[in-house]
């Protein structure tokens, strides 16, 4: 019998992780630890490694197995491809922005994930001008100029969900937060909207694991 698509994103702020930052280089594949000491700043390499540290967690709470275990071969300009376990049915996406990292695993189906840190300072028409088309910079516009800040990172992060998704999207989702802009794509339609769990990493004899700090997350809202 067939699973059921599902998805579900995992959310960490890596200012406060970064005890765990040795165990997840310990973890990095060869091609991965090629892929890290080539960053030239410290934050980006931070980034990389908390963002592959805590993929590996979701995909282990995924399969019941330690994140250890878990192995990911880095290819350039795509996400990581899963070696081991060596599954087809599994999808995952990564993002991060700024001191934030976030992850988006399931099965039965692709994923698209992006987050991004509001920043309201910026020139979002401008910004709208490189980034959308004609009709959507339009509609921009039209907002009051307190409410294009929020459309804008809605717009822009769903977008990039949908590039990182690579298939036709069947579902996307936004997710409430109050400094990101959080957009979910699947390449087939969930029975259930996914839910974001702000991740909480716990170290206990020898092994890193993944909890959640709010239960059950945050439900995705469908966009329509």
């Amino acid at each position: 019998m067939s699973q059921a698509p599902f998805a579900r994103v995992w959310l960490l702020d890596a200012s406060i992780a970064a005890a765990s930052a040795s165990v997840f280089r310990s973890w990095l594949s060869q091609s991965e630890e090629r892929r890290f000491l080539a960053f030239g700043r410290a934050q980006r390499r931070n980034q990389f490694l908390m963002g592959r540290g805590l993929l590996r967690l979701a995909l282990g709470e995924l399969l019941g197995r330690p994140a250890r275990s878990v192995v990911l071969e880095d290819v350039h300009g795509r996400a990581p491809r899963l070696v081991e376990p060596l599954s087809e049915s599994i999808g995952f996406s990564i993002s991060h922005s700024g001191d934030w990292v976030a992850c988006a695993v399931g099965a039965a189906t692709q994923l698209g994930l992006d987050i991004e840190l509001r920043d309201t300072s910026r020139d979002f028409q401008a910004l709208a001008g490189h980034a959308f088309d004609p009709a959507v910079q339009a509609a921009l516009a039209a907002l009051p100029q307190s409410a294009r800040a929020d459309a804008f990172y809605r717009m822009w992060s769903e977008q990039e969900a949908r590039f990182k998704l690579n298939a036709p999207c069947a579902n996307a989702y936004q997710f409430d937060h109050p400094l990101l802009s959080i957009a979910a794509c699947s390449s087939e339609a969930l029975n259930a909207a996914p839910r974001m769990m702000v991740a909480q990493l716990v170290s206990q004899y020898g092994e890193c694991r993944l909890t959640s700090l709010r239960g059950e997350g945050t439900a995705g809202l469908p966009v329509q």
